[in-house]
């Protein structure tokens, strides 16, 4: 940390309560519940089931004529 980064933050150092005690638990912040695991997971089944087909999804917001969508098409047939 620089010098001037130090003084910068010096006010709320100075201002914070002193710990009570030691926090040991960072290690622990990576792994998720198993509630967690579970809801991603079937997150993830779910949208593995949806996405059987190539789509391609339009939004109704997006002002596009029939030949746009054409050339579109005929843009992605090309990196199949």
């Amino acid at each position: 940390m620089s010098d001037a980064a130090a003084l910068s933050w010096g006010w709320w150092r100075e201002r914070r309560l002193p710990a009570e005690r030691i926090h040991l638990d960072s290690a622990a912040a990576g792994r998720s519940s198993r509630a967690t695991l579970a809801a991603t997971a079937a997150h993830a089944q779910r949208e593995a089931r949806d996405m059987t087909e190539p789509l391609l999804r339009i939004s109704p917001h997006v002002d596009c004529t029939p030949e746009d969508l054409a050339r579109l098409r005929q843009a992605l047939l090309t990196l199949a």
